[in-house]
């Protein structure tokens, strides 16, 4: 636990930093406490193949380094309101697959099943959540992302 001090606030985390969690500001002596649930994003930079985990719901997944293509196969397990956040750091394709069970609905298309989308423009990025039946509706999407 982490208590952080301003002049008339204090903010107690309830997990140290960098991790995703929850965190009881003051607002000073004479106002009610609230808490406040900001997200710290867990940030992986990947340079090859990976299958993501359901335990890494809300994290940003970047190519940074890569030297090639790579692939981050999102969880076949995953359940209803898991999301994943995908940015393009690297001039190479990064490409994201729903999986044998599943399909992305992305800028008006929804792909065939065990298929995937693709960006490789630095700056392209995209926001991945789990419908709750195997399938995976796009938000927020930044730059050119074609399905395959």
């Amino acid at each position: 636990m982490t208590t952080l001090r301003q002049p008339d606030k204090v903010a107690v985390l309830a997990s140290d930093p960098g991790v995703s969690g929850e965190a009881l500001i003051s607002q000073g002596p004479t106002k009610v406490p609230l808490w406040s649930h900001r997200k710290h994003f867990m940030v992986q930079h990947k340079t090859a193949d990976y299958t993501i985990t359901r335990q890494e719901s809300g994290t940003l997944f970047t190519n940074l380094g890569a030297g090639a293509t790579i692939t981050l196969n999102l969880p076949q397990n995953a359940i209803k309101g898991d999301c994943f956040y995908f940015v393009v750091l690297a001039v190479q394709q990064l490409r994201i697959d729903a999986g044998a069970a599943g399909a992305i609905y992305i800028n008006g298309v929804k792909s065939a099943d065990n298929a995937y989308i693709w960006a490789d423009d630095e700056g392209e990025s995209v926001l991945l959540v789990c419908d709750g039946n195997n399938d995976w509706a796009a938000l927020f999407t930044q730059g050119t992302w074609t399905v395959v």
